[in-house]
């Protein structure tokens, strides 16, 4: 392209030979005294939206501006589409401030009340903040204060059902006063467990579902041959109590083999993924041979030579029709 001097002069803004400015249609409306009016009604961006974004939702009015939109100004669909949409909700009342109050909104009482929780058995008050007027019969939080039912048994029933040689009476009371306060977290129970001998976690699960499950027999056996004594429920049998017998043996193997696995380092560990893999890979190999070898009848051992025997162990195939075929697939194999 080709500039003559005069267009230097308009580009450098010197000399006589300055080109004229294009008229700004905005500008021109800003220096109208209708254009100031709408530059006082300017939108701003609301509370909580960036600028940025509210001038994105200014394309329109600035495409408008610019003459580059075909509707024209006073189309009353114009007035619809400049609207900003509701980004930020808000509790803006007609003619207030964010977050105001009308005029016949009541404001809530609030106290520092005193309350107490069934959850504990210390008595203790606390206080908190509650509306006045509203009482509750029970602090609301204290329902999820949710605890194992306890296994409970009389003299006459540890004597007659659940007496054995390994455990006394106090070390039994011991176990079922810390499964109950601690809800069978049985690692916790065994660090908690301070009687003597010491014992394992096995020997504790075994002992606690053992005098559970002897109960429950017991008290269902009696319960069926007459009426049931409503001061020694079933129910107070404990959650987690069960008629099966607690394996004992089982239990302690599955635990020595999680202590194994545990305690595997990186190179056991790769070696067992290797070995995986090979597995796979045969038995994928095994997949495709009884694939191939579908429909044929295995060679059946009927001599005593061991290398016939060991020849005989190998089918050698025939040729068949659509499958690949070798003369040296019937040749024997070698002896020795």
């Amino acid at each position: 392209f080709e500039y003559s001097m005069s267009d230097a002069r308009a580009i450098l803004g010197v000399g006589p030979g300055k080109a004229t400015a294009t008229v700004d249609p905005v500008k021109q409306a800003m220096k109208s005294p209708t254009g100031a009016a709408n530059a006082e009604k300017k939108l701003k961006p609301p509370r909580g939206m960036s600028r940025e974004v509210f001038n994105l939702l200014q394309t329109q009015q600035n495409e408008i501006a610019e003459g580059l939109s075909a509707t024209p100004l006073n189309d009353p669909s114009l007035q619809a589409t400049t609207l900003l949409p509701t980004m930020v909700p808000s509790s803006r009342p007609k003619g207030g401030k964010v977050g105001a109050m009308g005029k016949n909104d009541k404001v809530s009482k609030w106290v520092w009340a005193p309350f107490s929780s069934t959850a504990r058995n210390d008595g203790a008050d606390f206080h908190h903040w509650v509306k006045a007027g509203v009482e509750y019969p029970d602090y609301p939080f204290a329902r999820f204060n949710v605890h194992l039912d306890s296994v409970e048994y009389t003299e006459e029933e540890y004597n007659l059902y659940l007496a054995n040689s390994e455990w006394t009476r106090s070390d039994t009371d011991l176990l079922m006063g810390l499964c109950r306060r601690l809800d069978l977290r049985w690692a916790i129970i065994h660090d908690r467990y301070t009687a003597t001998p010491r014992r394992t976690i096995e020997q504790l699960q075994h002992r606690y579902y053992s005098v559970a499950s002897r109960l429950t027999h017991v008290r269902l056996t009696l319960a069926s041959a007459g009426p049931i004594d409503p001061s020694n429920p079933i129910s107070t049998l404990g959650t987690g109590s069960s008629s099966q017998s607690f394996n004992l043996s089982y239990e302690g193997e599955r635990r020595r083999q999680l202590e194994v696995a545990w305690k595997r380092s990186k190179e056991e560990e790769q070696e067992e993924n290797d070995l995986r893999k090979e597995l796979k890979m045969v038995e994928a190999q095994l997949r495709k041979l009884k694939k191939a070898g579908k429909g044929e009848e295995p060679a059946t051992n009927t001599t005593s030579d061991p290398h016939e025997a060991a020849n005989s162990l190998f089918h050698r195939p025939l040729p068949t029709a659509n499958l690949p075929y070798l003369q040296s697939a019937r040749l024997e194999n070698p002896v020795g």
